[in-house]
């Protein structure tokens, strides 16, 4: 398939802040450039309305949420015709929400090429109804995820999110030691068990602050804390990726799956952070274990110990050469791997090959 056969369409849950969603943006961007059509699917969000997609990418956005039967139908129905209007001929879907959607539309468009990309570990038997012509996961212990609960073989392929190798970083010293959470604000991100840890800890130096940069479900929970604890801090979301990281000293992905089960894919704000030379100190569960090697290039504790967590945290800030040791690491790895100009390329490729 060359270019001019390409006519692209990404199906997203939203244009929110989320890993998902940023990886795709970030592929979409290069992508636009070098096929016939491109356009992404999903309710409005951070993403569709900051001027950060290319101009050549149309976004959909009126649709609604889905959770009834009419707002399934809605969508199938709106779908279908963007798919019919624009010649669309290869789907490409990252959530298993759309599963429905999938079959549907396979069945009113049958020689369209459906791709999906596994992001998360799940570890139930729901990934077994995936649909897709081509799979993809963003980690080997994600792609275990995908052919363990599977009543068929699937032809699947390791793609890595990759990131831009940033330049130098203008970090700002100010006497103050930032811990900072990242992206989404949801339950699963760890939101109430990092507050609650950082309020009912008392060895933590008095320097120390925490800092929340993103949006979500959670946000107003996260003001409330705010203003009774005045070293807990809220910022609004950056489109710069540089600002986003120039006042944070630990990246902290405290990540909790209660059904002990699922688990993060490989967090975007991780590779971001690696590549400033960032520490990141992170629950050791699903994808995130592929990237993080404990006490190497960054650390890890159990999901929801707060032991753990305080003595990663204290020797950390105590130990100064433990910090420069897993900052040179990280961002040492992320050069030499996890490239965007490299992953996208490999991208197109893989589409190309249709």
């Amino acid at each position: 398939m060359n270019k001019k056969n390409i006519r692209l369409l990404f199906l997203l849950k939203d244009l929110d802040l989320g890993g998902a969603e940023k990886s795709t943006i970030n592929f979409s961007n290069y992508l636009a450039e070098k096929v016939d059509f491109l356009s992404i699917i999903g309710t409005p969000g951070f993403y569709s309305s900051n001027n950060i997609t290319n101009p050549k990418i149309q976004l959909f956005t009126n649709f609604y949420t889905f959770s009834s039967i009419f707002q399934f139908i809605n969508n199938v129905l709106k779908i279908s015709r963007i798919i019919k209007k624009n010649k669309i001929n290869i789907v490409h879907y990252h959530y298993r929400i759309f599963i429905p959607y999938i079959y549907l539309i396979k069945l009113f468009f049958p020689k369209l090429i459906i791709v999906y990309t596994h992001h998360s570990y799940y570890q139930d038997y729901i990934t077994n109804f995936l649909y897709a012509d081509q799979y993809l996961a963003i980690s080997s212990i994600i792609k275990n995820d995908l052919q363990q609960f599977s009543f068929r073989k699937r032809n699947i392929t390791i793609f890595n999110n990759g990131i831009n190798v940033p330049g130098e970083i203008n970090k700002k010293k100010q006497g103050q030691f930032n811990l900072a959470v990242i992206g989404r604000f949801d339950e699963q991100k760890g939101i109430k068990f990092i507050i609650n840890f950082f309020n009912q800890n008392k060895l933590l130096p008095d320097n120390i602050n925490l800092i929340f940069r993103g949006s979500g479900p959670l946000t107003d929970y996260i003001k409330q804390s705010c203003k009774n604890n005045d070293k807990i801090k809220l910022f609004v979301p950056q489109t710069e990726t540089s600002k986003i990281y120039e006042d944070v000293d630990v990246l902290l992905v405290p990540s909790i799956f209660t059904d002990k089960k699922s688990g993060e894919g490989v967090p975007m704000i991780i590779l971001e952070a690696m590549s400033y030379g960032i520490p990141v100190i992170a629950s050791d569960i699903g994808g995130i274990k592929d990237v993080i090697k404990n006490n190497y290039n960054g650390l890890l504790f159990s999901q929801g110990n707060k032991e753990e967590l305080q003595t990663l945290l204290l020797s950390l800030i105590k130990e100064n050469e433990l910090y420069k040791k897993l900052a040179k690491m990280a961002e040492k790895q992320l050069k030499t791997t996890i490239q965007l100009k490299k992953t996208r390329k490999n991208l197109l490729k893989h589409i190309k090959d249709y």
